[in-house]
């Protein structure tokens, strides 16, 4: 048995646990056995060890590290480069935040030139469409008409209309179904546009009878409404009496129809102030005066131009129906 003499213990603390080698005198001298035992513990396991301290052998313990844990420090502490800028980001955004709110309640608070806040002041409001109070006046007028011509264009119907009036004949353009009509005439009949064309055919005008109708709209009130139809009134009498006074289907015009007609035309018209109504009564009763004036002198052309009146007059009823 080998004396404790000849043993040297070594006390190594392994994770945690402690583990105690003796060294026998033997093994030293023998170096092979030494070497061989010292391959097989470096196969078994691999450690670190630290020799311990011969005054004192609480000192041989190895401390094991304790894990790296971040650690947050509050205002005041300690912090890294990292938390720094974070930090800062962080202020910043609060600093913006904070600003923006401020800022919308200083706009809140400004007042305008009025005195309101410039929340509290209300949107403008629309301006409702002027309504109109008159209403709309829509009627219809039925007449013959004498055509000397009709065309694609315009250009060409004009053309063609002043080469009839060189010839003494009344002719206006009327733009009707997309097409240029040229008109000659008016007539209170088809028998009496019949007559009317063969009269201007004496003056080399081609002429042809036709049926037409007019509309007429516009805004008015009862008066508007009134001289309107009795307007229409006249025109279908002087129509009649012109065109057969020229084809001699009528000898002399009814003068006590026509001054009822013409006074009734006058007294409606008082009071109204429509542009396109005015310039209508006039030529209505210019035509009805050309008329009276051939009663007293029987010169043919009166009722020409007495015709030509009713036919600007037409061209006035076919704009407000085309307004």
């Amino acid at each position: 048995m080998d004396k404790s003499g000849n043993r040297k213990s070594i006390t190594i603390k392994i994770n945690g646990q402690e583990k105690t080698f003796e060294e026998n005198k033997k093994d030293r001298l023998n170096p092979e056995n030494q070497l061989a035992a010292t391959r097989e513990k470096a196969e078994e396991e691999s450690f670190d060890w630290i020799l311990p301290d011969h005054d004192d052998e609480e000192k041989n313990e190895i401390i094991n590290p304790v894990p790296f844990k971040k650690r947050i420090y509050t205002f005041g502490g300690k912090t890294t480069n990292h938390e720094k800028n974070r930090f800062s980001l962080i202020a910043i955004l609060c600093a913006v935040l904070l600003g923006t709110c401020f800022g919308l309640i200083i706009l809140k608070t400004i007042t305008t030139d009025d005195g309101t806040t410039a929340t509290e002041r209300a949107p403008a409001a629309v301006a409702p469409k002027e309504t109109q109070s008159a209403e709309s006046i829509n009627t219809n007028l039925k007449t013959y008409m004498v055509q000397g011509g009709v065309f694609s264009t315009e250009n060409s119907a004009r053309e063609l209309q002043k080469n009839i009036k060189q010839k003494g004949v009344p002719a206006e353009i009327f733009a009707l179904d997309e097409k240029y009509y040229i008109f000659v005439g008016t007539a209170g009949s088809l028998e009496d546009s019949k007559g009317l064309a063969s009269y201007h055919k004496q003056n080399q005008v081609d002429a042809f009878w036709k049926e037409v109708s007019f509309s007429a709209a516009i805004k008015g009130g009862k008066k508007e409404k009134e001289l309107l139809n009795e307007m229409s009134t006249l025109y279908g009498t002087l129509s009649q009496f012109t065109s057969g006074l020229l084809n001699g289907t009528v000898s002399t015009a009814d003068q006590e129809v026509l001054s009822k007609q013409i006074k009734a035309v006058n007294n409606s018209a008082e009071n109204v102030s429509a542009e396109a109504l005015v310039n209508m009564k006039k030529n209505i009763s210019s035509s009805a005066e050309l008329l009276n004036k051939y009663q007293s002198s029987k010169d043919p052309e009166q009722l020409i131009l007495a015709q030509e009146q009713l036919l600007l007059y037409l061209k006035g009823y076919q704009s407000i129906g085309a307004s």
